[in-house]
């Protein structure tokens, strides 16, 4: 109501002139008492405090008017002359404090006519504070309307009835009003029928100062009937003045709502993609931590998902190939967006320490352009592995037209050479040079034999220290029964040439292989018109190589195979390794040889390479580790002269060979016995009181149900003589291993049988 407007009358009217002094000075707010000349008559406390005076400064002022603002009209204190008798009239004016503060009252007039003559009554209150609060508070709000009409969220007020007394223009937007149809509408036209009662008990709630929540998700209704989300930061703001309200800022998430549940669905997706796959698979975080796996790699590795959670690619590496996998994309992927995935052969440890060979595929992921992890795929290989080990053994069949020709070739040869000779020397006495011929054809049917069994052992050989010189001669000896008589097969190998360790048989056939293969290339040049100056040729080269090494000492042999065949273009050089891969017409080739050959490379620690071009020939290079164990063969040890007389039982099933082997020992002063059955050597033994000094024991071979019962049962009863075990199949280790203290290869010679015995009777060296 406007101060300045009429007042009821005043209670003063009527009261005697000294009961208003008196009256005066007891009141609680500001009042001073006017003659009629508007003169101070009295002031009391409280007026004395507003204006800054004392009471008789202010009685010595001329006119009470004096304290007004100059600015200040006829109102107030200058209008009262013309009030009735007991009048009042409400003011509000500017008045001057005596420290010279203006300050802003609004009171009353009351014109009270006594016997005494005319007075007035003046009422003060100080509202300069409450003025000012309330012009900053229009202006803040003028400022608030300002800010969030610009703000990029939508802002709403609400009364404590859920009235809408004020929404920005995007609050509107974002529900599909005008700003004009929302202001002084009720809020519960933008909640779902379900929302209405829990909304309304929250608001409320709010109001009463409960503690909830400030920021929430929650539906709401556009004008059009849609339901939108919004997230919604709800505060109670209180007004100087007023009741309390709620100001709640909105943001519309409806989109991207959609966008995290669609996200979801495509996770939950490819999760069950990922899961369904029969590869074991990982995806892992730009810090190579495991984020996403499937069953398979679960199957794999034995690992939970709570031991996955906590760990990286790199932790699933078998340690010697750590480093390796740390360098790789699951570590820190950095590859380009388009960038093929890497494959690679490494292996991976599981939960119970076992090694799986595996070809690992590295794969960059990237979102907006930025790495953001990796996606590895693991393809067990143990089946791969067991499968090429089954190839290897096919691939031999295929070989072994071309040794057995060649085999049965030179043996021929041999016997041809052993008969003759010992015919011409049953006939010719005295000339030793036919029994020598005999025994140097003896030899080299033994090596063409032990070159067999090796090329054809099913078993994984330990490696020893091999010839790759003498590997290479017979394989080109091999090689040479198969070949054109146009083509020229030449080997180039330099002297102490040192050897390599590995299995005899397996890198005959890689080096078989090779050469077939030139073999073939040649066969299909030769089939096309010629130079009159082409010749064609195969060339095996041999080198040692000292790369990598800081004392110049070697550590790889190189075989360079070379021939000047049809080559290769480049879409088949990449390939030619690839099992089963072939250019061959079918039935020519069944693409086993080159990959065969390949395995058996890394399988010795090597390399194999090609470098080929379409019409321009072909080089294979081979390249092998030098054996750092160096002792002789057993066969090779020299006879060392011991005492005559010494016991030796020989087991053998063959009766040819008992016998030569006894009197081999018998002319050589040893007291032997032989014996065809196992048994018989217990019973030799028992019968001798003072047993054997040694034992030549038969190997009866792999497929022999009760291979090592026999050297068990010597090991276990007659544990003082020592075992000489005679085998054409047992490594050196494979002897060991079982007991026998010395292998005897078969065939074996005068000199080896004694040799081994010399060796197996030698006290041990300290």
């Amino acid at each position: 109501m406007d101060p300045r407007s009429s007042a009821p009358p005043s209670p003063f009217a009527g009261l005697d002139v000294t009961v208003l002094r008196d009256l005066i000075e007891i009141v609680p707010m500001p009042m001073m008492l006017l003659d009629d000349g508007r003169r101070v008559l009295r002031a009391n406390r409280a007026m004395c405090d507003l204006l800054g005076y004392s009471e008789q400064e202010l009685r010595a002022l001329p006119r009470a008017a004096a304290l007004l603002h100059p600015d200040e009209g006829g109102d107030g204190i200058r209008a009262s002359g013309a009030l009735e008798d007991g009048a009042s009239r409400p003011f509000r004016q500017r008045v001057i404090r005596k420290d010279g503060e203006v300050i802003l009252v609004e009171g009353s007039v009351t014109s009270i006519v006594t016997p005494d003559g005319g007075f007035v009554v003046v009422e003060h209150r100080d509202v300069s504070e409450r003025v000012a609060s309330r012009a900053a508070l229009e202006v803040s709000e003028a400022r608030f309307r300002s800010v969030v009409e610009t703000a990029r969220s939508g802002y709403v007020m609400l009364d404590a009835d859920g009235t809408m007394s004020f929404a920005n223009s995007r609050f509107a937007k974002m529900f599909g009003y005008d700003p004009e149809e929302l202001a002084g509408a009720s809020s519960t036209i933008l909640l779902p029928p379900d929302e209405v009662e829990v909304v309304t008990a929250r608001r409320l709630a709010r109001l009463r100062g409960e503690t909830l929540a400030t920021e929430y998700r929650a539906r709401r209704l556009r004008k059009d009937g849609t339901e939108i989300t919004v997230d919604i930061a709800a505060s109670v703001l209180g007004l100087p003045g007023g009741p309390d309200r709620i100001l709640a800022e909105m943001r519309d998430v409806t989109a991207e709502v959609e966008a995290q549940r669609a996200l979801a669905t495509s996770e939950a997706r490819y999760r069950q993609l990922v899961d369904s796959a029969r590869n074991a698979i990982i995806t892992t975080d730009t810090s190579g931590r495991c984020v996403i796996w499937n069953q398979a790699l679960r199957e794999l590795t034995g690992y939970r998902d709570e031991e996955l959670a906590r760990m990286g690619a790199d932790d699933l590496a078998a340690d010697r190939m750590r480093p390796r996998v740390a360098q790789r994309p699951g570590g820190s992927p950095s590859g380009a967006p388009d960038e093929p995935p890497r494959s690679y052969e490494t292996a991976i440890v599981t939960r119970d320490g076992s090694s799986i060979p595996v070809i690992m595929s590295v794969t960059s992921l990237h979102e907006d352009g930025e790495p953001s992890g990796s996606l590895i795929e693991l393809v067990d290989l143990r089946d791969q592995l067991a499968l090429r080990d089954q190839l290897i053994e096919a691939r031999k069949s295929e070989a072994l037209s071309t040794l057995v020709a060649g085999v049965a070739h030179d043996f021929n040869n041999l016997l041809t050479a052993i008969g003759g000779s010992v015919e011409m020397a049953a006939n010719t006495a005295g000339d030793s040079r036919w029994l020598s011929n005999a025994r140097q054809a003896t030899e080299r049917a033994a090596d063409l034999v032990r070159q067999l069994r090796q090329f054809s052992r099913r078993e994984r050989a330990a490696r020893e220290p091999v010839d790759l010189a003498r590997v290479a001669s017979t394989a080109v000896d091999l090689a040479l029964q198969g070949l054109d008589a146009r083509i020229r097969l030449d080997l180039e190998v330099p002297a102490g040439l040192p050897p390599v360790r590995g299995d005899h048989g397996q890198l005959q056939q890689l080096l078989m292989n090779l050469l077939i293969n030139s073999r073939d290339a040649l066969d299909e040049r030769l089939e096309q018109p010629l130079d009159d100056a082409y010749v064609p040729f195969v060339a095996v080269r041999m080198a040692a190589e000292s790369a990598g090494s800081l004392d110049g000492e070697v550590r790889r042999v190189v075989v360079h195979v070379t021939d000047n065949g049809t080559g290769m273009p480049p879409e088949v050089r990449a390939r030619i390794f690839d099992p089963f891969f072939t250019t061959k017409e079918v039935g020519k080739g069944t693409g086993l040889g080159l990959a065969t050959a390949y395995s058996i490379a890394r399988d010795h620690g090597g390399t194999l390479e090609v470098r080929s071009e379409s019409g321009s020939g072909t080089e294979f290079m081979l390249s092998l580790p030098v054996a750092d164990d160096l002792t002789p063969p057993t066969g090779a040890l020299p006879s060392t002269s011991m005492p005559r007389g010494m016991r030796v039982v020989v087991v053998d099933r063959d009766a040819i060979v008992r016998d030569t082997a006894r009197a081999i020992l018998s002319a050589d002063g040893y007291e032997a016995l032989a014996t065809e059955r196992a048994s018989g050597a217990l019973e030799l033994l028992h019968v001798w009181s003072a047993g054997a000094d040694v034992v030549v024991l038969e190997d009866t071979g792999p497929a022999s149900p009760a291979r090592w019962e026999t050297l068990e049962r010597l090991r276990t009863e007659a544990p003082e003589a020592p075992v000489i075990l005679a085998s054409v199949y047992a490594t050196e280790t494979q002897a060991l291993d079982q007991g026998a203290s010395v292998l005897l290869r078969k065939p074996y010679t005068a000199q080896s049988l004694l040799a081994a015995v010399t060796r197996a009777a030698a006290p041990p060296l300290d």
